[in-house]
C-alpha cells in the first residue's frame, strides 16, 4: 500500500478508482488541483474475492461512503503507528468488506452509449450537486444523503487531524448546532465524534 499526493483531472472527494492489472490508464494532473491518495494493490485472488462485483469494478470511479472513509483512515492510522502485519491485514479486510455493492447496472437492452451518458451525468452531479432522478438511480442515494456524506467526511478529516472543536465544525459545515452534528455523524458511522476522535488520535 502506498500513500501520497498526486494530481489528477476529474478526481473529487466522493470517488476512488478501481482497476485491474493490465488495463491501460491515462491521467492528467493540472497544477490547479491536488489530491491525496492511497494506492492498494491486491493479488489476483484477493481481487477476485473482495473487489469483483463491487460498485464500479473494474476501471471506474468508486463511490466513497462515510463508513468506507472511516475504515480507510483506521487502516492508515494503524500503518502510521507501526502496527504489525497481522493488524494491518485485518484492517485491510475490514476496509474491503466496506466496499459498496455494485449499483446502477444497466437495464435490459440499455445501449453502451446510454450507460456512458448516465455515468457522466452522475459524476457531474456528484461534483455539482445539481441533478435528480438519474443521480439516485446511479448512486443509490439522494442528493441530500450524498451532501450529508460529504459533510460527515469533511468533519472526519478534521477529527483525524485533531483540528477544530466540534462546535466550530458544526458552524463550519452548516449544522444547526453541536448536537445536530453529533446526531448526523452517529447516523452515518454509528459513533459519536468524540468516540471517533479517541480512535483516530
Amino acid at each position: 500500500m502506498n500513500s501520497g499526493r498526486r494530481r489528477r483531472r476529474g478526481a473529487h472527494a466522493a470517488g476512488g478508482y478501481l482497476t485491474r492489472e493490465g488495463l491501460e490508464e491515462r491521467f492528467a494532473y493540472p497544477s490547479s488541483s491536488e489530491i491525496r491518495y492511497t494506492w492498494i494493490m491486491l493479488t489476483p485472488d484477493a481481487h477476485d474475492e473482495y473487489v469483483a462485483g463491487v460498485q464500479g469494478a473494474p476501471g471506474w470511479m468508486l463511490a466513497i461512503t462515510a463508513v468506507l472513509d472511516l475504515r480507510h483512515r483506521e487502516l492508515l492510522s494503524a500503518c502510521r503507528r507501526g502496527a504489525d502485519r497481522l493488524e494491518v491485514g485485518e484492517r485491510l479486510l475490514i476496509l474491503l468488506a466496506a466496499l459498496p455493492p455494485r449499483t446502477g447496472r444497466p437495464g435490459p437492452g440499455m445501449r453502451p452509449t446510454t450507460r456512458v451518458i448516465h455515468r457522466r451525468m452522475a459524476t457531474a452531479v456528484q461534483e455539482a450537486l445539481s441533478c435528480g432522478r438519474i443521480f439516485r438511480r446511479v448512486t443509490g442515494r439522494t442528493i441530500s444523503e450524498y451532501r450529508n456524506e460529504l459533510r460527515v467526511r469533511a468533519v472526519l478529516e478534521h477529527i483525524a487531524d485533531g483540528g477544530a472543536r466540534f462546535a466550530e465544525l458544526a458552524t463550519m459545515y452548516g449544522f444547526a448546532d453541536h448536537a445536530r452534528l453529533t446526531r448526523t455523524v452517529r447516523r452515518h458511522l454509528a459513533e459519536t465524534p468524540s468516540a471517533l476522535r479517541g480512535r483516530l488520535d
